[in-house]
């Protein structure tokens, strides 16, 4: 599996979160593109259900921000305990490791400062002996092996005291050859779409396809593209991001969301694909509800037209779309 998320917020809300409380979109303290996401009272979180769950095996990164309150990253099983949690302390300034119970069980030499935005990465192997691993910036900060009452990892949750801000989310398992262990380092921005695509098969509620679906964060049923017929489709020209990009940069991932909802006598599921060059490629069937939810489609760590690492070019031409699947 590989890539099993990776959340910049850059939709301009939180339905990535499976499950939320008293966190919200924020675009005036961010580290990557246009919005992070803001825990903005005290126990606020967001939680995701790790897709493929649960791992005894994973590498976490969360980039993280606070300007008065503690920080918490938390991994829980399927059953809503916690299997430990990673602590910024803002009394200590120490960023820890708590297990299972919520006990400190080893704390960093080094310190942290309020305001400022640190890279926090985890890597938790619950084969054996479980061990804990946590780099801040680059370097291991602080490290633990020992007991833990639960640790089977299902869930990650953002969490934390108020004015807590995290951005730059993602998550990589040891397996495959790409994505497969620390995700160092990274950057999440969007490009949105701009124009219509080589493909207008759905139904615009008003106006061009591309322009009922443009906006961010999204207007539900004020304008959207709809359909009912299998395999209709549309395919979107997408904003150059190449002026974006630092040439020093290395693109390692690409992939498609969609916020969407199953409408009556309609299709239940769609896909989301993208179009490289002359190639399509799309993702299995998503199923739909019937109230809008946030999708995702594949990671893409290369260019499926030729299998090569993506270069600026690449995505400037790239086209988006999303499919009807019955």
């Amino acid at each position: 599996m590989a890539a099993i998320l990776r959340d910049g917020f850059e939709m301009g809300d939180v339905l990535t979160f499976d499950t939320y409380g008293g966190v919200a979109a924020d675009n005036t303290t961010v580290r990557s593109g246009v919005y992070s996401a803001k825990i903005t009272y005290n126990t606020g979180y967001g939680e995701y259900v790790l897709p493929g769950g649960p791992f005894s095996s994973l590498y976490v990164r969360a980039c993280v921000r606070s300007t008065t309150n503690d920080i918490q990253i938390r991994l829980r099983d399927n059953l809503d305990h916690h299997c430990f949690s990673i602590e910024f302390d803002t009394t200590t300034k120490t960023v820890q490791i708590r297990d299972s119970s919520d006990t400190l069980q080893a704390s960093s030499t080094k310190l942290w400062a309020i305001d400022t935005w640190y890279i926090c990465e985890i890597s938790a192997n619950m084969a054996g002996t479980p061990s804990i691993s946590v780099k801040v910036d680059g370097d291991v900060w602080v490290e633990w092996a020992g007991s833990l009452t639960y640790t089977s990892m299902y869930r990650l949750r953002l969490t934390g005291g108020g004015n807590v801000y995290f951005d730059d989310v993602g998550v990589n398992d040891p397996s495959g050859t790409e994505n497969n262990g620390w995700l160092g380092d990274g950057h999440i921005i969007m490009a949105g779409p701009m124009g219509a695509g080589d493909q207008t098969g759905l139904t615009p509620s008003t106006g061009a396809n591309w322009q009922c679906v443009d906006e961010i964060p999204n207007n539900a049923d004020v304008d959207y593209v709809f359909g009912s017929m299998d395999t209709s489709y549309d395919l979107y020209g997408l904003a150059n991001l190449s002026t974006s990009i630092p040439d020093t940069d290395v693109i390692k991932n690409v992939w498609v969301e969609a916020t969407a909802r199953q409408e009556a006598g309609g299709a239940d599921g769609i896909s989301l694909g993208v179009k490289a060059g002359t190639t399509e490629a799309w993702c299995s069937k998503i199923a739909l509800l019937t109230t809008y939810t946030r999708q995702r489609g594949t990671y893409y760590p290369a260019n499926p037209d030729d299998a090569a690492a993506w270069e600026e070019s690449d995505i400037d031409a790239l086209q988006a779309g999303v499919k009807l699947v019955a």
